[in-house]
């Protein structure tokens, strides 16, 4: 089938002499010269090979193909003028979604006060969030299932770019009458080895970074215990099977009833939280917005001595 060079402005100037009756009109409608609007419409005619208007000395009426086209075009400015109402509401912040995932600390201490936030300066953005390992969360931004991440990082990729948020130091999760507890001089690795550890598997991005740590006893290297998630690590230490090794803020996301948090030193070691975006994916305007909004919040916000902005 050809596909016929008809303008959008072609169009309009055929619907507005239509609706006006007259080229007199639907000019001055236009703010064209009658000779501009006339030279228009016997384009569009000059196109479909069709008189699309009937022209006496009192009006101008629709010929029987202008009487099929008229529909047509109506509905097709229409939809345009929706669709681009819609793209202009989206530029706007009045309309939009904004998709995160984030590690499960990330969605419980940072992003409830943020998203509350925005949402009151840009009401009509939705949300949608979800919380996951940091494998899952570099492969959703990967397959573009959302456009950030907020995690630590899993493995370095080339398509997506890595900007540091926070930093936490990492410290031992244990009772609070537990022996390691009660010390009263600074917490060390090597503090730990005679500790049944509970760990998380190699698919987050904290069993990663202890991974790379050198100094690190083998209980902690080689935990006894391995989980899936914070929640799940959290529940055996509370019934006494082991100590656990844990970033601040994730040893803050959802503490449980008689668990405490120390830092650890001798080395020093810490986690960067990065927001994760695909190199080769523009963000929406909502998504941007956020993740303006979000740089400037984490800066701004006061954390515990193991937290600090990046």
């Amino acid at each position: 089938m050809k596909t016929l060079p008809i303008t959008l402005k072609q169009i309009r100037a055929f619907l507005y002499v239509v609706e006006e009756g007259s080229f007199t009109r639907a000019a001055d409608r236009l703010f064209l010269s009658q000779s501009s609007l006339t030279a228009l419409i016997k384009q569009l005619e000059d196109i479909v090979n069709l008189p699309l208007l009937e022209r006496t000395t009192r009006r101008v009426a629709l010929s029987d193909a202008g009487l099929q086209f008229e529909p047509v075009a109506r509905r097709l400015v229409l939809e345009l003028d929706a669709a681009l109402n819609d793209l202009n509401a989206v530029s706007g912040l009045e309309r939009g979604i904004v998709g995160i995932a984030a590690a499960p600390s990330v969605v419980s201490l940072i992003l409830p006060n943020l998203v509350a936030d925005f949402s009151a300066r840009y009401p009509g953005i939705r949300f949608y969030l979800r919380d996951d390992t940091s494998s899952a969360i570099q492969q959703a931004v990967l397959r573009k299932e959302v456009e950030i991440g907020i995690t630590g990082k899993w493995a370095d990729d080339p398509d997506l770019e890595f900007t540091p948020l926070l930093i936490d130091r990492f410290g031992v999760v244990c009772p609070h009458g537990h022996p390691l507890m009660k010390r009263q001089a600074k917490l060390e690795w090597t503090d730990l080895k005679d500790w049944r550890c509970v760990g998380l598997s190699t698919h987050t991005g904290i069993r990663i970074i202890l991974r790379e740590q050198t100094e690190l006893p083998a209980s902690v290297a080689t935990p006894f215990y391995e989980v899936s998630s914070t929640t799940g690590m959290e529940a055996l230490v509370s019934a006494g099977l082991g100590i656990a090794v844990l970033p601040a803020l994730a040893a803050q996301r959802q503490p449980l009833a008689g668990l405490s948090f120390r830092e650890l030193h001798g080395p020093v070691a810490e986690r960067v939280i990065y927001l994760i975006t695909h190199r080769g994916r523009i963000l929406s305007p909502a998504t941007q917005a956020f993740v303006e909004l979000a740089k400037a919040h984490i800066k701004q916000r006061k954390y515990p001595s193991a937290i600090r902005a990046a």
